[in-house]
């Protein structure tokens, strides 16, 4: 992977679209400078952020917290080794919290070919396809400001799993795992067999036989006596239902009469409750009322109180009168400081003149170059917003891409139900919903159609705007050379406008001074009147609150005397109903009594009946079970010679099966972490210590070196055989002290820094000898920090060194040291939300 380009728009301190081109940057060292705070880790950071969807240095939040707008973005160009240009495009919107993505192909005739759906999930996995994981890049090719990933922040375990993802045995583990799951399949089977054969061994013995025979006896004596009952139980039945007949007449008159008799006693019941909730509402009516008319009074007196209390105060009308004396004051004072400073200026207006001359020769001049400065500044700003409606244009255009993705596959899918979707269907939200998106089939098409003649003209105003760029910096300078014979007297040249305008401020101020006074007195009688119509709307507010007040009264009387009406009607309606009620509940119960004995005997007979029955039920469901157990005893005895068959071929199945078994779960252990896993990372930890101590030797010649050991002996065997434990130690050897291996905390600060950065390129240039598409662009934030000058020095011929083993187009690298930063192919310099590209010899210090 090699970035090409990144652009980023309202992120962090970039509001406006800021790109970093290294197209045409040949390869080499690049150094990302400016002030702090001006965006050098974003810009360093972005390219990451905008493939993996998270800043290293960040992490512990979401892109979208660094969206300024609605519209932010991070958009990436990118190149693969054999696979050609992709272009990689972020839309965050920072205020709702929403992003999108979407990777394209770059064709070699400048089209592109779309990979993504837009979704951030297939986002993520076209990614994954095509670029290692984040954990191997921040292990090796990319240094953040946290050190997040480095192999020295890491416990062993994290280690020995670092190096299991940076030398891809993520094959081994997946062979292994099929390898198990195989076995695990194998001893299914010998299970499955297995236990079929005990099954069988139990279930075709000659006491199964035996056991049938008593089976088939028994059921032969239960069925003759289910035939004895049952011819009972229908001579039961049949005396039982003639003498219910007899009964049912007596018993249906009973029940009629017992409904009727519950259905009165529960009208009387509610008849009853209604006429005593009327009874209590008309006794709370009165009490109501004469609660409400205190309300009323208190109502309007807090309204006189508060009316009265507000006429009587004149707070508003002095402070404003007050408030208009103390502006003029302050107004006129200002005046007078004005006229006199103005004053003052004019003591020197002839030694301004004097300056004025001098300075004009040069003024003329520099007039002349700064038209033509402005000419180009109005052409680069024409390309600016040009490209900014291009940029608008292809998001559009990606929009509409995946909206006639998603109206085509509404379309689709509207073919494929009863009728298109119409006659029945037609209500259908979903149908109705695809029948819009054909329509919108065509408009979308033809939105789509400019894809390629907008890339087209993108790249060629971008070409135009770096002609433009260097030009005007070529005017610019010549305008700075002369300009800097300018001297003093530009400084009191610069003040004739302010001579000319004295006298005239000095007039003015005095007009204005009497425009003041006039408005001041203006103002005070227009306090006067608001503080008269305050009186009146006062006085009005007092009428209306009495005629308001004499209305609810009024409304209350109305409202009382209606609901006491309708409450007297409803209590005599109900002591009539009662009345009704009450004679005919006395008929139903003498008829109740006179029927019970009858409805209580049938009842009787009912019960017996419905015994009988089921017990005639009972007798058919023994029968019909007598008869299914024979049939499934002559199944039984089938079943028992086929299981006597089967059981012989089981045997030879079981032992095939074992040897297959024992064969997978030795592959399974071969492809593990304790095979092939750990002799694949036991021969990386001394090519990573070869990689290392050549960088080491570029900085300190051969003073330090060091020695990755990923294992080392134990004093004992283990049980499992075992020689060997894993340790992952870096030892580091300082043959200016001893020679002996030390910790790498033992070193200085600015030592450490070296020492860690050798490690962490050694296994970036591990990375790349092992990877079918090699990494070439190294990223490395602020690691020169605890450097000083002579180290600071060392780290950058260390990077370079870096960049020609590991087979880098750029090695970036963030950096406040000066005296680094000139050491650099190339500059990238960064402040204002701007990003610009330096080549040597570089007009000043980094």
């Amino acid at each position: 992977m090699r970035i090409e380009s990144v652009t980023l728009r309202g992120m962090l301190r970039f509001s406006d679209a800021a790109t970093l081109s290294l197209q045409d940057v040949g390869p080499g060292l690049v150094a990302l400078v400016g002030s702090n705070g001006e965006g050098k880790t974003g810009t360093l950071e972005a390219a990451v952020a905008c493939l993996y969807r998270v800043f290293p240095s960040r992490g512990d939040k979401e892109l979208v917290d660094y969206a300024t707008g609605p519209d932010s973005f991070i958009e990436t160009v990118f190149a693969l080794d054999g696979q050609g240009l992709f272009r990689a495009r972020l839309n965050l919107d920072g205020p709702h919290r929403k992003a999108d993505a979407v990777l394209a192909r770059i064709n070699a005739d400048g089209s592109t070919t779309v990979l993504t759906d837009g979704k951030v999930t297939s986002y993520d996995a076209a990614i994954a396809q095509l670029l290692p994981p984040l954990p191997a890049l921040l292990a090796s090719v990319f240094s953040a400001q946290n050190r997040a990933g480095s192999f020295v922040t890491l416990d062993k375990k994290g280690r020995k799993q670092l190096f299991a993802s940076l030398l891809g045995l993520d094959a081994y583990d997946a062979m292994a795992d099929r390898a198990k799951v195989a076995a695990g399949l194998v001893q299914q089977t010998i299970d499955r067999l297995s236990a079929r054969r005990e099954a069988l061994s139990a279930d075709a013995g000659d006491d199964v036989i035996d056991r049938l025979e008593a089976d088939a006896q028994r059921l032969q004596v239960e069925s003759g006596t289910v035939e004895t009952r049952r011819v009972e139980l229908q001579r039961d039945l049949a005396a039982i239902e003639a003498q219910l007949a007899e009964l049912q007449e007596a018993a249906a008159a009973h029940a009629v009469a017992r409904t009727r008799l519950d259905r009165v006693e529960l009208d009387l019941q509610s008849g009853t409750g209604e006429r005593d909730q009327a009874r209590a509402a008309l006794t709370r009516l009165a009490v109501d009322a004469e609660s409400e008319r205190r309300t009323l009074d208190t109502i309007s007196t807090d309204v006189v109180g508060a009316v009265s209390r507000q006429q009587a105060d004149m707070t508003d009308l002095l402070g404003a009168l007050t408030a208009i004396d103390d502006e003029l004051r302050r107004e006129l004072a200002d005046i007078e400081t004005r006229i006199t400073n103005n004053r003052r200026l004019l003591e020197n207006a002839d030694v301004i003149r004097a300056a004025d001359v001098r300075v004009a020769e040069i003024d003329a001049a520099v007039a002349i170059a700064r038209q033509a400065e402005q000419g180009l500044s109005e052409q680069i700003d024409a390309c600016i917003k040009r490209d900014q409606v291009l940029q608008r244009t292809a998001s559009e255009i990606v929009t509409h891409e995946h909206a006639l993705a998603r109206a085509r596959k509404d379309v689709a899918l509207l073919e494929t139900v009863p009728c298109a979707g119409a006659g029945e269907y037609a209500v259908c939200q979903f149908l109705t919903s695809a029948a819009a998106a054909r329509a919108e089939v065509p408009r979308l098409e033809a939105a789509c159609a400019s894809r390629a003649a907008t890339d087209v003209e993108a790249a060629t105003v971008q070409q135009e705007y770096l002609r433009l760029r260097g030009e005007r910096a070529t005017l610019h300078k010549g305008i700075t050379e002369q300009q800097a014979a300018r001297t003093e007297a530009q400084r009191l040249a610069a003040r004739l406008p302010d001579v000319k305008a004295a006298e005239d401020k000095i007039t003015g101020y005095h007009t204005r001074a009497t425009e003041l006074q006039t408005d001041a007195e203006r103002r005070r009688a227009e306090a006067r009147v608001r503080e008269a119509q305050r009186q009146r709307d006062l006085t009005s507010r007092l009428d209306d609150n009495r005629t308001h007040y004499d209305a609810q009264c009024l409304a209350l009387d109305r409202r009382t005397t209606a609901r006491r009406d309708e409450l007297t009607a409803t209590i005599e309606s109900l002591a009539e109903r009662l009345t009704v009620l009450a004679f005919e509940q006395d008929e139903l119960r003498a008829q109740v009594a006179g029927t019970r004995d009858a409805s209580e005997r049938a009842a009787a007979q009912t019960a017996l009946l419905t015994l009988r029955r089921q017990e005639w039920d009972d007798t058919r469901d023994v029968l019909a079970r007598v008869t299914a157990q024979r049939e499934d005893l002559d199944r039984r005895r089938e079943a028992v010679a086929a299981r006597r068959r089967e059981l012989a071929g089981l045997t030879a199945q079981v032992t095939g099966h074992t040897a297959d078994l024992l064969e997978w779960q030795l592959l399974a252990k071969a492809l593990g972490r304790d095979g092939l896993q750990t002799l694949e990372i036991d021969a990386a930890g001394p090519t990573v210590s070869a990689f290392c101590n050549d960088l080491l030797q570029t900085c300190f010649g051969s003073r330090f070196s060091v020695d990755l050991v990923t294992q080392e002996a134990k004093a004992t065997k283990g049980k499992d055989g075992n020689a060997f434990k894993e340790v992952f130690e870096l030892r580091v050897f300082d043959r200016e002290r001893g020679g002996d291996a030390r910790d790498l905390a033992d070193l200085s600060g600015g030592e450490q820094v070296l020492v860690d950065e050798a490690l962490k390129s050694a296994i970036s240039l591990l990375v790349n000898t092992r990877n079918a598409h090699p990494i070439r662009t190294c990223w490395r934030d602020e690691t020169t920090g605890a450097l000083d000058g002579e180290n600071a020095t060392r780290y950058v011929e260390m990077l370079r060194r870096v960049q020609q083993l590991g087979g880098f187009q750029h090695v970036l690298f963030v950096s406040h040291n000066p005296d680094a930063a000139l050491l650099a192919d190339v500059q990238v310099r960064i402040g204002g939300g701007r990003i610009a590209v330096v080549t040597p010899p570089y007009s000043e210090a980094a």
